[in-house]
């Protein structure tokens, strides 16, 4: 029995996984069919996230610098740089889109549902011929694929 990688095991616990088992020897025991199931973290590309994120950030910082000045206290009004400003908000920009660029969440809402279901698809095809299902003895391999970040 393989184990659970890490980053399957909140979504899937060995009982879980001794489910899926008996239900696929207990399908395979009533078809010529060759179940294969695989589960991936994701299908899609999200390099692009962490640029979308820092940019609305960016967009969000600049447009409350002039508010967010005045609330420090007039002797750092006056000599606190204006570039100083702006560069310290692209530094925390940054830092914080890397961070939520990170989480599933923001990589489905910045990624279209076309091109998830585009990748996913491609993805599922990739691996069924990759893994060589289309091979079996009756050439009856299914592969059942799931790719959680997608939801399909």
């Amino acid at each position: 029995m393989e184990a659970i990688p890490r980053w399957l095991s909140a979504y899937l616990d060995s009982e879980g996984k001794a489910r899926i088992e008996a239900a696929i020897a207990k399908a395979e025991a009533a078809t010529s069919g060759e179940i294969v199931p695989m589960i991936v973290h994701r299908s899609t590309h999200t390099g692009h996230v962490r640029w979308i994120l820092f940019f609305a950030l960016v967009s969000v910082l600049v447009a409350l610098a002039p508010s967010g000045l005045l609330l420090l206290p007039p002797p750092i009004q006056t000599w606190m740089p204006l570039l100083g400003l702006e560069a310290g908000m692209i530094a925390i920009a940054w830092v914080f889109a890397a961070q939520l660029a990170r989480m599933d969440f923001f990589q489905r809402l910045c990624t279209p549902e076309a091109d998830q279901d585009a990748a996913t698809m491609m993805r599922a095809e990739l691996e069924f011929f990759e893994s060589g299902i289309k091979k079996t003895q009756a050439q009856t391999g299914v592969l059942i694929f799931v790719s959680l970040l997608e939801h399909e």
